[in-house]
């Protein structure tokens, strides 16, 4: 089966969303620009992070999309898996 890599699309306020970027460190980032985003591993792990980063940042969960790739669809968006 082929790995599944997870970028997360997120409100942020009413005129911005971003992709959601995993830190080494376990923090979240954001950018506006689909080429920095940074894939999840796995649909869970999107979800957990995104959910816990917005509570914590908001105070509650805001709109958020969680996208499946393949390997070569994040190619052709030349976003690194590594």
């Amino acid at each position: 089966m082929e790995q599944k890599y997870y970028l997360v699309l997120a409100e942020v306020s009413i005129f911005q969303t971003v992709w959601l970027i995993p830190k080494e460190n376990g923090s979240i980032g954001w950018t506006d620009e689909i080429k920095q985003a940074k894939p999840f591993l796995s649909y869970e792990e999107a979800k957990n992070k995104t959910e816990v980063h917005m509570q914590s940042v908001f105070g509650f969960i805001a709109s958020y999309k969680i996208i499946g790739f393949s390997k070569e669809e994040l190619d052709n968006f030349l976003i690194q898996t590594s």
